[in-house]
């Protein structure tokens, strides 16, 4: 879908349609390209789709969350500490991931009347919700290698099996 925003007569953004990363790219800026991983997962309950930010770029504020269920952004605080658990061990105390998540579940498993605005929902299975979540951005982190990698070659100058026999 294509979307064209006007403030006071003057066009402020124009998005072509385009795909999801795409539109990432296109609002938050190019060096999301580089910063963004796909997450992917099909169960028979549901289907979990987007993209997961490296873990050096998690943010003191929770701006960058954004979960989608069914096509409709949502707020849900059990499934962001889902993602945010999967995170726990690799991002500093008080960061917090980047992410881009929709989720397609029965639409006959949701309650939207829990607020005015239609933002909050509630689910009839969160738990089983909450584990596949937390397992698929697990996966991923694990996957494509979002954890910050260690150097493990060492000098082999230093190797006590490379000392020579007669070296005394």
């Amino acid at each position: 879908i294509a979307c064209t925003f006007y403030h006071n007569g003057k066009m402020m953004r124009q998005l072509l349609g385009e795909s999801f990363k795409q539109r990432i790219v296109s609002i938050f800026g190019n060096s999301y390209q580089e910063k963004l991983f796909p997450i992917e997962q099909q169960t028979e309950y549901m289907s979990i789709t987007g993209y997961l930010g490296k873990a050096e770029n998690a943010k003191k504020k929770r701006g960058e969350q954004y979960l989608f269920i069914n096509h409709r952004f949502v707020k849900h605080n059990g499934l962001a500490f889902a993602i945010e658990s999967a995170y726990n061990q690799i991002i500093p105390e008080g960061y917090h991931p980047v992410f881009f998540i929709c989720l397609e579940v029965n639409p006959a498993t949701i309650d939207v009347n829990i607020s005015p605005t239609k933002v909050e929902i509630k689910l009839q299975e969160e738990r089983l919700v909450f584990g596949f979540l937390n397992a698929a951005v697990k996966k991923a982190i694990g996957e494509f290698s979002l954890i910050p990698q260690l150097d493990f070659d060492y000098n082999t100058e230093l190797d006590i099996n490379n000392i020579p026999e007669n070296s005394t």
